[in-house]
């Protein structure tokens, strides 16, 4: 695993190489069963994956001993882009040979906009097979490869599937990081506050006390002495599988500076049984000066998203769908409720 620039030569000379076998060869009709061989079998046996593209953004994928894959910073990738692409290496096969008249432009595409994927096999520190991803052809139904040390790129596909296989082969690491917020189970959560900067009336704590029971408390940490406890224990079950939709990637770090520094509209800090604790600060999402709704009004803030600033250091943007479950304040626990 090396960096980009000599990838980018290796490609060159790669390619140029294709052409030559392609314009001066006399058995253009053969095809090379190696050249032809980029699906991997057997998964199981993948424990290392690198990708890079020529923009210099790149990837690295590796598979701990408990069966989970994790990005170099410790974060846990996300299982289902996971599972997509070691699907796609299982399943990716040949749809056609690249046509003479083609050539010119799959090399461009390859040269331009591909991704050098390199895949290691059984923790061994060489790849068993590296290979190049282009993009898709006019009817976007296949996808141009390039074997490494090959002298043909192909068209590929997954048969049954309709669709370019590129968008799968992504390479911002940012992107491969579990999207979760929140997940714990009922009886991990020590404590729970969630602070309303507007409201604070309406801020409370839950903490777990002896017997497994839980306590409701004021801003002021005052006990409420009234409460309906059921209501308390659903709350705290809502705290399972909250993911972010994606990093904030549309706007300037001025921007996105502006933002952390104004007041959140609601603070969630949780601590859990190891006594680690896990803070989330909401804000809203400006619109753009002059935008309005379907009626026409105007719309200050995104109606749709919320932005999300996870331990003081994930910038993220979120959906009110997923986060409006757990807009509980206060008043949400009276036993008149």
């Amino acid at each position: 695993m090396k960096g980009n620039t000599w990838i980018w030569i290796v490609i060159a000379l790669l390619l140029g190489a294709g052409a030559y076998y392609f314009t001066n060869s006399n058995s253009g009709s053969t095809i090379e069963i190696d050249e032809r061989d980029f699906a991997i079998k057997d998964t199981n046996a993948i424990s290392k994956i690198f990708m890079a593209d020529k923009q210099g953004n790149n990837v690295t994928l590796t598979k701990a001993e408990d069966g989970f894959w994790y990005l170099p910073n410790g974060s846990k990738a996300r299982e289902k882009s996971m599972h997509i692409l070691l699907e796609t290496m299982a399943l990716v096969t040949v749809k056609a040979p690249v046509g003479k008249a083609a050539y010119p432009q799959v090399i461009k595409n390859l040269s331009s906009t591909g991704v050098k994927v390199e895949i290691y096999k059984n923790g061994k520190s060489k790849p068993s097979k590296t290979y190049y991803v282009g993009g898709p052809n006019g009817q976007h139904d296949g996808t141009y490869m390039l074997l490494e040390n090959a002298k043909k790129p192909f068209l590929m596909h997954i048969e049954g599937f309709h669709g370019f296989l590129t968008p799968r082969y992504f390479v911002d690491a940012r992107d491969w990081e579990n999207s979760e917020v929140f997940n714990y189970r009922l009886g991990q959560i020590k404590k729970l506050e969630v602070d309303y900067s507007m409201e604070e009336h309406e801020s409370f704590s839950i903490r777990e006390e002896e017997g497994s029971r839980y306590a409701l408390y004021t801003k002021n940490n005052e006990l409420v002495p009234s409460y309906n406890a059921q209501k308390v224990v659903q709350y705290l079950a809502l705290y399972q599988d909250l993911n972010f939709e994606s990093y904030e990637k549309t706007k300037t770090e001025t921007f996105i500076d502006s933002v952390k520094k104004s007041i959140p509209f609601k603070t969630i800090r949780i601590t859990d049984e190891a006594d680690k604790i896990m803070e989330v600060k909401f804000y809203h999402k400006p619109m753009k000066y002059g935008a309005v709704n379907i009626d026409g009004e105007d719309i200050i803030h995104d109606e749709d998203r919320i932005y999300l600033w996870i331990n003081d250091d994930k910038f993220v943007v979120g959906q009110y769908f997923v986060f409006d479950k757990i807009n509980a304040k206060l008043s949400s626990f009276s036993l008149n409720e």
